[in-house]
């Protein structure tokens, strides 16, 4: 169900929306398009610092607007439930990354703790997952954006949205040499999923930040144990991305099923 707001509420909230869209589209692509000038190499310093300073977009603008007063009312504290939303957030998050590891052969425990060793060990790993996309993004998406997205409109409709606004604003990466994305190749198949994905990932992350209260910090887990897994244990394949976007919507379906059934509390 979505919140029944008098037309001046409405209305704020569109304008809290085209803010920060707009705002975080800037903030982001203005670097990016400034690291594609320099050369498009994020191994070039000057490149990767603008790579850096464009990922927290999301996160940043949102804070920015929080601080100028363009807020809402505190929910309730996600950790006071974290058993109840933790589990699911990393189990649901990690699935479709590993599934399309059993198709590529390259879910092996071993080779992925050498991939660990590469960057410092585990406790680097998790710092790294844990900033590159989930703290730079999720203070914005599921943080800003949901909220006042779903004063407006139901769920289904929130998250297919978001998804589309969240795939579209990672279109820029495809252009910088070094990126996940750059990896993948704009034309190919492969990205084609890779956009697809947000979406139904989207509503995921709206049934565990939402329906079970983690709140950001939900978020953040499904969004790191989603890199985690895909940096871990890395595909290449057609096939394989063609299963983890399966996964990810069918998992998507059957949240979306069991909320139907589940009623609110």
């Amino acid at each position: 169900m979505t919140s029944t707001l008098p037309l001046p509420g409405r209305q704020r909230t569109k304008t809290d929306l085209l803010l920060f869209l707009t705002a975080t589209f800037a903030v982001s692509w203005l670097p990016w398009g400034a690291a594609l000038l320099a050369g498009g190499d994020t191994a070039e310093p000057l490149t990767q610092l603008l790579f850096v300073v464009g990922s927290f977009g999301p996160t940043v603008v949102a804070l920015l607007l929080w601080c100028c007063g363009r807020r809402r009312p505190r929910g309730r504290n996600p950790f006071g439930a974290v058993g109840l939303w933790l589990p699911p957030a990393l189990l649901l998050g990690a699935a479709p990354a590993v599934a399309g590891a059993l198709v590529d052969g390259t879910l092996d425990l071993a080779v992925a703790s050498g991939r660990a060793a590469t960057v410092g060990g585990p406790l680097l790993v998790i710092g790294y997952v844990l900033v590159a996309g989930p703290l730079s993004e999720e203070f914005g998406w599921r943080g800003y954006a949901q909220p006042r997205l779903r004063r407006l409109l139901a769920p289904v409709p929130t998250a297919v949205l978001l998804g589309l606004v969240w795939a579209v604003w990672h279109a820029p990466l495809f252009l910088l040499t070094g990126t996940t994305q750059a990896e993948i190749g704009l034309g190919s198949v492969q990205a084609l999923l890779f956009f697809v994905t947000f979406v139904p990932m989207s509503y995921t992350i709206w049934v565990v930040s939402e329906r079970l209260r983690g709140g950001v910090a939900a978020a953040v887990a499904v969004h790191a144990a989603n890199n985690a897994a895909s940096g871990l244990f890395p595909t290449s394949s057609t096939a394989a991305a063609l299963l983890t976007t399966a996964v990810t919507t069918a998992i998507a379906v059957a949240l979306h099923v069991l909320v139907r059934r589940t009623p609110t509390t």
